[in-house]
């Protein structure tokens, strides 16, 4: 005689529905995955790309403390007229090389108690001389244009060039620029701008 086990049906069930549940669970994860890694292109994105890029780098302009051992101011602007700007911008004035008897010998330029401020925010690049900024450029806009290819993308953006104290100095105005830039993302899913392609379009003076 043989005795038959009969398994509990109950658990089967369970056992078929926890199965069902994985799969669609599994298949979720895949549909969503795939999803995202077929996403374009976000603003947000684009906009990370172009602030981190040298596209939106600073201008700046040099700075030196030149000295004339022999010979007075006339003679040092004219070697030097660059400083000129700084003289405007009270952040250099021109003092005598030294004093013999009474009488003012060469000349040299020394920062002004305004320069000193403005110099703490500097980029030094040795005794008596630094690296200044100009200007810099503030992003106004950004839109994206995709081709149908989600892995590649061109952003069109604006931006307006900011003149600092010195740039003013110099003759620089606030300008209003727009331009393009082609992006594509690797194999990863990282993107990367091709600043080779960047081309402006457009500039406009602010008033």
């Amino acid at each position: 005689m043989f005795t038959t086990i009969r398994g509990n049906p109950h658990r089967k069930a369970n056992l078929h529905l926890s199965q069902f549940w994985a799969v669609a669970l599994f298949l979720t994860v895949m549909l969503l995955s795939h999803a995202c890694a077929r996403r374009g292109l976000t603003t947000a994105e684009a906009k990370s790309l172009i602030q981190g890029s040298s596209i939106m780098q600073q201008s700046t302009t040099t700075l030196f403390l030149y000295e004339n051992k022999l010979f007075g101011e006339r003679d040092l602007l004219s070697e030097h007229p660059e400083v000129m700007a700084f003289l405007k911008s009270n952040l250099v004035r021109i003092q005598p090389s030294c004093v013999i008897l009474g009488k003012q010998i060469g000349a040299k330029l020394v920062l002004t108690p305004s320069g000193e401020q403005a110099a703490a925010g500097w980029y030094k690049l040795g005794p008596d001389f630094w690296q200044v900024p100009t200007g810099y450029k503030q992003l106004s806009n950004i839109k994206i244009v995709t081709s149908g290819d989600s892995d590649a993308a061109v952003i069109e953006y604006s931006w307006n060039w900011i003149p600092a104290e010195i740039g003013r100095a110099q003759g620089l105005y606030e300008h209003e620029s727009h331009a393009t830039v082609s992006c594509r993302r690797s194999d990863n899913g990282t993107w990367h701008l091709d600043q080779n392609s960047n081309h402006e379009l457009s500039g406009s003076q602010i008033n």
